[in-house]
């Protein structure tokens, strides 16, 4: 199984403090925009985030990630087919 990894910055975190966010756990996020620099708008648990990506994300395609955090950042990891 092969991974990638998204970073939240730590500045969302206090946003999604009304999500079931934890360690280990699963979201489903969607992509809604593209904003160049590696920078997107996703949908996260029914609200907007933004966030940087190390990989390219397509407008429009949603995946299942696994939650990481670490030094007050969230991180997304998700498999790819």
């Amino acid at each position: 199984m092969k991974t990638d990894v998204v970073l939240q910055t730590a500045a969302l975190v206090s946003k999604a403090t009304n999500l079931p966010l934890s360690e280990g756990g699963s979201v489903y996020v969607r992509v809604i925009k593209n904003l160049d620099n590696g920078r997107y708008v996703v949908s996260l648990g029914g609200k907007r985030f933004e966030l940087s990506s190390d990989v390219k994300l397509e407008e429009g395609k949603s995946f299942v990630a696994k939650i990481r955090i670490q030094d007050s950042k969230i991180f997304l990891v998700r498999e790819l087919e």
